[in-house]
């Protein structure tokens, strides 16, 4: 297997943490936020309203860069299965599920009738099912009413955890192909193929599937419609381990696509050549250039954006290592699955009943400061309880997993596969990362 990589000096991926990802990820969920809470009326939340979908694709090509650079790096340790899947679902679960259990029995209590279809989404398949027949009849939305608050009634939403099976399906089978092909070349042609192909298999199915579905965005969260995003982020990853002249390759090729990302963006904001994607009370409009291979432009922009923030140096680099921005980039997890909790009831108490467009903005501001809260609270008393045991030895036996002998005394903000939590400190073995 190859695994060639470039001098301390000038490798400018291959490193266990990134302080710079961190200032992504919060960019990433503050777009989404935006389009979700956003005013459509204000000048530049305007352009997020209509595109700030696109912080989920850089949450993809962000997932397949750190999962395959976790997995190419360990295909040869002995309990690569077992190491691999026990440390992503400290990660995943406990948030996901708990949020699942609090809001099942919440409904319980409330009485209120839970379609059996929702229970998708716990199962991490959602996405592979089509809207009619997970929605009950007449639903429009992944909803549950779950009561009133104020004379309003509270609605959880939750059709956003599409992106949470897509990730989940991907942590699931790609692990398998890294262990089974191994080699560095090959896994990026198994990239390329992907990358190439998915978008031909969009141009079919927007060619012969009827209007109806294409203008549902069908298409949008389905697995197999859309993991060449994430092959993006992996190829990055298995291009980064290569040799000097790949990488310096691989950052002429991330400033060619900004500069080419840019320039379509500006073709699509300054004519009508291509449609632009639209909000409307029926949801998300996108035009089918954007179905067919928008997307796997909008994956190669943010790939030429994270190649360029990895390298401290520039002033990408500086930015987004800001301590805000990192800060909430930590949370991001638990700030993409709660951020949609108030969601429901400020946009029947407050958003329908504001026309004045700074009370809007001020509502969606402080709706951005109460999820950061949410998700720090988490973090820091809930999630953190669980991602201390990453710290846990690996040694011979079925499982391979053993607590450590010596747990002497507790460190904070060790940072551990990029998450900046409490661990156990050990006096025989230092950490695995």
């Amino acid at each position: 297997m190859e695994t060639v990589s470039g001098s301390p000096a000038t490798d400018i991926t291959c490193r266990p943490y990134y302080p710079a990802l961190d200032g992504l990820r919060a960019i990433a969920i503050s777009l989404v936020f935006w389009f979700h809470y956003g005013v459509p009326s204000v000048a530049p939340l305007s352009l997020v309203n209509g595109w700030g979908w696109i912080g989920v694709d850089l949450f993809f090509v962000l997932s397949g860069f750190l999962i395959t650079g976790i997995l190419f790096d360990s295909v040869d340790h002995s309990h690569y299965f077992v190491r691999f899947y026990f440390r992503r679902g400290l990660r995943i679960f406990p948030l996901y599920w708990g949020f699942w259990a609090v809001l099942l029995a919440t409904a319980a209590i409330q009485r209120v009738r839970v379609p059996v279809t929702f229970l998708a989404f716990p199962g991490y398949f959602a996405n592979l099912l089509p809207s009619h027949i997970m929605l009950p009849a007449g639903a429009k939305d992944y909803i549950l009413t779950l009561g009133t608050v104020a004379g309003h009634p509270f609605r959880m939403y939750f059709g956003h955890f599409w992106t949470l099976c897509m990730e989940e399906q991907f942590y699931l089978a790609w692990p398998l192909v890294i262990w089974l092909v191994r080699d560095r070349i090959h896994l990026l042609w198994v990239c390329g193929v992907g990358i190439v192909g998915v978008p031909l298999l969009r141009w079919g199915l927007v060619t012969h599937m009827s209007p109806a579905w294409v203008a549902g965005n069908v298409i949008y969260g389905s697995t197999e419609t859309r993991f060449d995003t994430l092959l993006v982020g992996a190829a990055v990853a298995l291009l980064a381990r290569g040799s000097q002249r790949e990488i310096a390759g691989l950052r002429v090729t991330a400033l060619a696509s900004i500069i080419a990302g840019a320039s379509i963006t500006g073709l699509v904001l300054s004519t009508r050549l291509y449609g632009a994607p639209t909000v409307t009370a029926g949801g998300l409009f996108l035009p089918r250039w954007l179905q067919v291979y928008g997307f796997t432009l909008i994956a190669g922009v943010a790939a030429g954006v994270l190649v360029l923030s990895l390298r401290g140096a520039n002033w990408l680099g500086r930015a987004l290592k800001w301590p805000p921005l990192v800060m909430i980039g930590r949370m991001s997890y638990g700030f993409y699955v709660m951020h949609m909790v108030l969601f429901g009831f400020m946009q029947e108490a407050y958003f329908k009943s504001s026309n004045h467009t700074k009370e809007r903005y001020s509502l969606a501001v402080s709706a951005y400061c109460l999820t950061f809260a949410l998700s720090w609270a988490s973090f820091r008393w809930y999630e953190a309880k669980f991602l201390q045991l990453k710290g846990w030895e690996w040694r011979k036996g079925f499982f391979g997993l053993s607590r450590p002998k010596t747990l002497s005394r507790v460190a904070t903000a060790r940072r551990v596969n990029g998450d900046s939590i409490p661990v156990a400190v050990s006096t025989t073995s230092a950490m695995p990362q």
